[in-house]
């Protein structure tokens, strides 16, 4: 089961979140041969996600047991303020999806602009 982790982002400025993942036991997680995505949607059942992020696209990485996710403020100056849902997962190269995290995506509104 995905762990719950909430995130706060602020609109239109550079931000990175990394994510130290290790397993039930206290172990480091061994991401060898996984891949990542992630997508913010508004609400789980809206259609178009607000913002995907891939190790393809370079929005995410791993570095040993960390898993980084970035924001760039081009990006984020385009979310819209207030809650929305995400979640992370992981997918093996025999095509396994393992559920790492999820949970509220708050966006707090930019003044200065």
């Amino acid at each position: 089961m995905a762990q719950t982790y909430d995130i706060q982002v602020d609109q239109g400025v550079d931000t990175e979140r990394t994510f130290n993942c290790v397993d039930g036991y206290g172990n480091a997680m061994d991401f060898s041969g996984y891949s990542a995505r992630m997508q913010v949607r508004r609400s789980t059942y809206q259609k178009e996600p607000i913002d995907e992020l891939t190790v393809e696209n370079g929005r995410l990485f791993f570095e040993g047991a960390r898993l980084t996710a970035i924001f760039p403020s081009d990006v984020t100056s385009r979310y819209p303020p207030g809650r929305s849902r995400y979640d992370i997962e992981l997918v093996s190269t025999t095509g396994r999806v393992l559920r790492l995290l999820r949970g509220y995506f708050d966006v707090i509104p930019e003044v200065t602009r």
